[in-house]
């Protein structure tokens, strides 16, 4: 295989792929007797190793493997950070078939963790990742940084050093929100005050949520301000929320957001909104869409339909600040357990069958890199085949080209 073919495919370990490592590893390293933890709490402190090198600077590197099996699960190792140095700095003790066996043994001994437990570890590893500065390609965690997967840059003289990471917002109280409950998303901004008029702070409604995140790859050179911020979201319109009846601007500290009409009758709350931190993340959540009347239904075309509109609408507000592809992606729902999927009725624009599959997941999540050729509705793909997959069925062949369809 040419060496053109092989950088043609991933270039990292997908989440799919970091989900299983982590439900297979008992959350402990694989390391002969060490019982470091990977995850504590918040905290990711394990790395995701390669056996074989990413690059060929790093040790055991096999020119001969293709990017899928460069970053595939044969090929990958869950270590803490400490054992995963002791494995790259002495590659003589510890070349391919030991490294294989040693995540053998581990896996016939450590105990399988729940699927929820595994799903939201792999969620922590894959949206807090920075890349080591090894070369070997490792990637370290930690808990605030998303990973940079050109983590190692050289100076004028050719020495290697550490690039900065990004850094990424953190979830609170779940996965779906970056303020704790109650707590204030920020202050409602107008700019054109002409008389002045009562401060109030804005939050957002508890309960079931819809969220989806685009994360930039790398760090900014300067944080964005909030009139830099404003502009990019005006030129077309393009930082909105999921569902957005009336908006309202807020401002905070950390970033400025766009917001759905607020409900004053009820303290300030906002039923969805889409925040852009000053990093460039865009992080957008809405509260409504699982919350339709009382019939508890995750309306999959509904929900399908403003993921894809907005997933295209923040990468080009991201453009609008001269950031540029790739991105990273998470989407996601969360406090659905119990609830039925309907599903759109085929050539019955609007309509959904009730009584359909029962989701026994409280939380679903999916997320990828996406390089800005891809339609948005393609990258969504494994999300919402999770989706089905999650309630016990399968995404209906009408349901599988969503690249024009409107599905509202």
């Amino acid at each position: 295989m040419s060496a053109s073919k092989q950088r043609t495919g991933p270039k990292e370990p997908s989440l799919k792929t970091i989900k299983r490592l982590f439900a297979e590893s008992g959350n402990l390293c694989a390391f002969p007797k060490c019982s470091r933890a990977l995850i504590v709490g918040k905290a990711v402190i394990g790395k995701v190793c390669h056996i074989k090198a990413k690059s060929p600077e790093g040790p055991r590197y096999d020119p001969s493997q293709t990017d899928d099996e460069r970053h595939g699960y044969e090929n990958l190792i869950l270590l803490c950070g400490i054992h995963h140095d002791v494995i790259d700095d002495d590659e003589e003790s510890y070349p391919v078939e030991r490294l294989h066996q040693i995540k053998e043994r581990h896996l016939a001994k450590a105990a399988a963790l729940p699927d929820e437990e595994a799903e939201e570890g792999s969620l922590l590893i894959f949206s807090s990742p920075v890349v080591s500065v090894n070369q070997s390609g490792g990637v370290t965690a930690a808990t605030v940084t998303v990973n940079n997967y050109s983590g190692v840059g050289f100076d004028h003289s050719g020495k290697v050093f550490a690039k900065p990471s990004f850094p990424a917002a953190e979830p609170r109280d779940g996965a779906a929100r970056f303020r704790p409950n109650g707590a204030a998303l920020g202050m409602k901004w107008d700019q054109m005050r002409i008389l002045p008029q009562p401060q109030f702070d804005v939050t957002l409604a508890q309960g079931r949520a819809v969220w989806l995140r685009l994360i930039p790859i790398e760090p900014p050179r300067e944080e964005f301000t909030a009139p830099e911020l404003k502009n990019a979201a005006e030129r077309g319109f393009v930082l909105r929320p999921l569902i957005d009846n009336d908006i309202e601007y807020v401002i905070a500290e950390d970033g400025f957001g766009v917001c759905d009409l607020v409900d004053h009758s009820q303290g300030h709350v906002t039923s969805a909104v889409a925040f852009a931190f000053f990093t460039g993340e865009v992080w957008s959540i809405d509260t409504y869409l699982l919350n339709l009347g009382d019939y508890k239904m995750i309306y999959f075309g509904e929900i399908a339909d403003r993921l894809i509109t907005r997933f295209r609408d923040y990468t080009r507000f991201l453009g609008n600040l001269g950031i540029k592809p790739p991105f990273r992606w998470i989407a996601g729902l969360e406090g659905i357990a119990r609830m039925t999927l309907s599903i759109p009725v085929q050539n019955q624009t609007g309509y959904h069958a009730f009584g359909g599959p029962i989701c026994m997941s409280n939380t679903i999540a999916d997320g990828g890199l996406y390089d800005g050729i891809e339609d948005a509705a393609n990258a969504l793909g494994p999300f919402f085949d999770k989706i089905f997959k999650k309630c016990g069925s399968q995404r209906p062949p009408h349901l599988r080209d969503l690249t024009s369809a409107r599905l509202r």
